[in-house]
């Protein structure tokens, strides 16, 4: 209801734009903690509406509320004062940020330690809507990272967090452990949480039976649980300690069957993750079948995004303006697509391909150039990689690092070189 949307707003006006001058330590943290429970409770009853739209402001106000800019004493040094400063300074400073630090993460354990709250997150996971799954997403994903911030070492931090999840999310559900609703959250939450915090991420995906409870995700045909997985072990795949875990996965050959799967988000999710595991194990090679498929179907996932997006403006100028949510926008898959692209354009008849086409591989430089236009994207940090890699061959990369290094060698000789070393190498675990 409209009230229920004033009363988050007024909530979240009242939590987040108070002053907060400095005080003694102690002080701060014991006012900023008095007020939380009425806070969670707040934002609990609005994650757990019946209204999409309140549900969302919820959501806004608690990742706005746990990642809350600090106050003017609290706010870093930059680099040049952080040289310009003495050392005493610089400590009291350090100390300083430190304190707000963790104002925010008392808050996000306090919103963790609400099961109402942490419930009503973790079945958004799963909704029907791409829009509030999204959200739900990036929600739990700032709530860890502000519950174990980037610099904390402290292993009791994450310990005592996977105790929280335990409790409130995954032993709570156990009731619906194996149905798919619950599937499709936990897939879900474990990429939130590779995504803040990789050691935590990595913890839930090894926990017991969860990898196998992936595979059949990925494997079934339910669109979101399919995606969901697949986006989750394909960030595991960047990870040494995820890839581990994923030998199950990549023996029974499932990534490959998702590389025909009509799921295009699947599908660019198994295209990155066999290309991550394959650069790992240095099994993607000239002769390698995999490379021309991940080559097509990197390719034809930009074709398809290119086509969606026309369709898209077609659809916007017979409504006469507007956004047109039928058909939702495939980012990630674009990511995805660039990411594959990426991983494999430091190979040379890989350059080739893309820029030429091939027997095997479509022409891929066109579909790159068209999606480019969105600089703003994540994407530009791979296009920009891609189109870097194009301009150079690996020989004159090669005799640019032997220059540098003052080596009178040319890039044939090193390349022997390195033959006979491995061959050397191979002959010596032999015997």
């Amino acid at each position: 209801s409209d009230f229920e949307m004033g009363a988050l707003l007024l909530m979240q006006r009242i939590a987040t734009n108070r002053t907060k001058p400095e005080t003694p330590e102690g002080h701060l943290e014991a006012v900023d903690a008095a007020s939380a429970g009425a806070t969670v409770e707040a934002w609990s009853k609005g994650v757990n509406s019946t209204r999409i739209k309140v549900r969302e402001m919820a959501m806004d106000a608690l990742v706005q509320w746990a990642s809350e800019k600090p106050p003017s004493w609290a706010e870093p040094l930059s680099s040049e004062d952080e040289r310009r400063v003495s050392l005493d300074k610089r400590r009291a400073k350090h100390g300083q940020v430190r304190r707000w630090k963790e104002v925010l993460m008392s808050r996000a354990l306090s919103a963790l330690d609400c099961p109402p709250l942490a419930n009503g997150l973790f079945r958004m996971l799963d909704s029907e809507v791409i829009q509030e799954r999204s959200k739900a997403l990036a929600a739990w994903g700032r709530i860890i990272s502000s519950a174990i911030p980037a610099d904390n070492k402290d292993e009791e931090v994450v310990e005592g967090l996977k105790t929280r999840l335990s409790a409130s999310l995954l032993q709570a559900s156990n009731r619906q452990a194996g149905g798919l609703q619950f599937l499709r959250r936990k897939a879900a939450l474990v990429s939130a949480l590779i995504l803040a915090n990789a050691d935590l991420g990595i913890w839930l995906l090894g926990t017991s039976g969860t990898v196998g409870e992936m595979a059949r995700l990925m494997l079934s045909t339910d669109t979101i649980g399919q995606g969901s997985a697949a986006e989750a072990l394909c960030l595991a795949a960047s990870n040494e300690q995820g890839r581990a875990l994923l030998l199950p996965i990549v023996d029974s050959g499932t990534f490959d069957k998702l590389l025909d799967s009509p799921n295009s988000r699947a599908r660019s999710a198994a295209a990155s993750a066999i290309a991550k595991l394959g650069i790992a194990s240095k099994a993607l090679g000239t002769n390698s079948s995999d490379t021309g498929r991940l080559l097509n179907a990197a390719v034809a996932l930009l074709k398809e995004d290119e086509e969606e997006e026309k369709e898209r403006e077609e659809k916007n100028k017979t409504k006469g303006g507007g956004d047109d949510d039928s058909l939702p926008k495939t980012t990630t898959t674009v990511e995805r697509a660039v990411e594959v692209l990426a991983a494999l354009i430091t190979k040379s008849f890989v350059k080739d391909e893309i820029a030429h086409g091939s027997g095997r591989c479509a022409q891929a430089l066109p579909r790159i150039v068209t999606a480019c236009k969105d600089g703003r994207s994540a994407a530009a940090y791979g296009l920009a990689h891609i189109f870097s890699s194009l301009t150079v061959t690996n020989k004159e990369v090669q005799r640019r690092t032997l220059a540098e290094r003052e080596m009178e060698i040319t890039p044939e000789q090193l390349a022997e070189l390195q033959r006979i070393t491995k061959q050397k190498a191979a002959d010596d675990a032999d015997d």
